[in-house]
């Protein structure tokens, strides 16, 4: 079996992985924890705010929020950018860029939760966590593991070769 076909399970998986990573930006963060919670929202007519991704949250908290918006709209763009390019680096079958930046996007990921925990959307009850939230642990473990894996190919790969 060739290089090429050891590495494309491990390639396909880690490139899926690092993709639903880039998706979580725009999927379901946090929902209404409760139907009190939603019948305020009807109440002011802000619907709109019964589910939001984290594209949608940054947007509503720089309208809110001046200095700390300008953050939280920072976080999303990184974000998205470091999880782009661990999809980028899969797709190009290099596991040691994709560790860095799954590495790199998972801390950003962890440091936009503690945003939502800290402006009290989280930990006064309000919101819960959805589906993007557990989705983006899953794949990030997942792309991690996987891009371990295709090392590993590689380097078994490269001492088959030397050794013939």
């Amino acid at each position: 079996m060739n290089t090429k076909n050891k590495l494309f399970l491990p390639c396909i998986v880690t490139a899926i992985a690092t993709l639903f990573m880039l998706l979580c930006v725009v999927l379901p963060m946090l929902v209404i924890a409760d139907d009190d919670a939603r019948d305020m929202l009807e109440e002011y007519d802000k619907e709109e705010y019964a589910s939001m991704s984290i594209l949608s949250f940054s947007q509503l908290y720089a309208e809110e929020e001046e200095d700390d918006g300008a953050i939280c709209l920072i976080l999303t763009a990184v974000l998205a950018a470091f999880s782009l390019f661990a999809l980028v680096w899969a797709l190009t079958k290099h596991p040691i860029g994709t560790i860095i930046f799954d590495i790199l996007a998972s801390g950003v990921f962890v440091l936009f939760c503690a945003f939502f925990t800290e402006g009290r959307a989280i930990s006064d009850g309000i919101y819960k966590w959805s589906i993007a939230y557990y989705l983006y642990i899953i794949c990030a473990v997942v792309a991690f593991a996987s891009s371990i894996w295709m090392l590993v190919c590689k380097i078994k790969a490269k001492k088959n070769r030397t050794q013939e």
